[in-house]
């Protein structure tokens, strides 16, 4: 007889396998994917927590983004199940971030600024957020101000973006600082000079003094100011005073009166325009003079020279006392 085929095993079968190997500690010959496919299928995930983002939230513990370390019960749960907590220098102490964030973004927008005080918490009124009611921002910032060093090294990124909104690291503060009282007696009962400050004299001689200057000063500049002509182009206005501006108004015949010393500048600048201009429309509207008419020299006419008559001597054969006889 022929020996039937065995049947290809089924789900049941393979896992029913992995048990037995497990229980004799001998895996040797059993596919690895087989196994991995059983035991996928033997301990499914939870359907509720289909989708979680474990890595995420993984992170979050180890840097302190979710409360845990913190909290005893939530520590205790995770140190049992063996969780890795990461590098402490990587953790950021009582700033939860995300929260920390929502509640300095409120607060910069309800107060328009970001000094939080050190003991702020968000009041249970409007127009706080509700959800963030009760938080206890002024503690989380002096948190986060405690551990700059460590936000700036490990979390550059979130301290930029402090930086950019104008979150101020000042010196944290867990508790209101002391009050100060001054313990000295009033001015009018102190007896040393140095406590009582500047005595009346004193203060009468400093102000009869800095008089004097002004008005050194004042005589100085009068002395030196001339009134410039009118119509003197490129002129800077502005470097006289608001007296020697009157007094180049008054000298011009205009208007001295004025809100601002701007107008007198203006007014006078215009005036001067004025003038440049009509002296250079008069220079083109007035006619070319006649050019003078230079005569030209008479040139006399040279003299006519008559010939001198020419006087022949007498051919002496001619006139011989021989020729006469004859």
């Amino acid at each position: 007889e022929e020996e039937e085929e065995d049947p290809e095993p089924t789900l049941e079968d393979l896992v029913a396998l992995e048990a037995e190997a497990w229980e004799a500690d001998d895996l040797d010959g059993v596919d690895p994917l087989v196994l991995a496919a059983a035991e996928e299928d033997a301990t499914p995930w939870p359907t509720a927590l289909e989708g979680l983002k474990l890595g995420y939230v993984c992170a979050a513990l180890r840097a302190g983004d979710i409360v845990a370390y913190e909290d005893p019960e939530r520590r205790a749960a995770l140190d049992a199940l063996g969780f890795d907590w990461g590098d402490p220098d990587k953790y950021l102490a009582g700033v939860p971030w995300n929260l920390f964030l929502a509640c300095l973004f409120s607060y910069s927008k309800v107060k328009g600024n970001l000094d939080v005080p050190w003991d702020f918490v968000l009041p249970d009124q409007e127009p706080w957020p509700l959800p963030l009611r009760g938080v206890a921002l002024g503690e989380m910032t002096n948190n986060l101000r405690a551990q700059e060093t460590k936000l700036r090294t490990h979390f550059p990124l979130r301290a930029r973006l402090l930086d950019s909104m104008g979150f101020l690291f000042l010196p944290p503060l867990y508790h209101e600082p002391p009050q100060t009282f001054d313990t000295r007696l009033p001015p009018c009962l102190r007896l040393d000079t140095d406590q009582l400050g500047i005595t009346r004299e004193k203060r009468r001689r400093i102000l009869t003094s800095e008089i004097n200057r002004a008005a050194k000063a004042k005589a100085k500049a009068k002395e030196e100011f001339h009134i410039p002509p009118p119509g003197t182009p490129d002129l800077d206005y502005a470097k006289f005073t608001v007296a020697q501006l009157k007094s180049i108004l008054a000298d011009r015949g205009l208007k001295t009166t004025a809100k601002v010393k701007r107008d007198y500048v203006d007014r006078l600048a215009q005036h001067d325009r004025k003038l440049i201009e009509a002296a250079a429309a008069k220079r083109e509207k007035k006619p070319t003079p006649p050019q003078p008419v230079v005569p030209k020299p008479v040139v006399s006419p040279e003299p006519v020279v008559s010939p001198e008559p020419v006087v022949s001597e007498p051919l002496p054969h001619l006139f011989s006392s021989s020729a006469a006889d004859h």
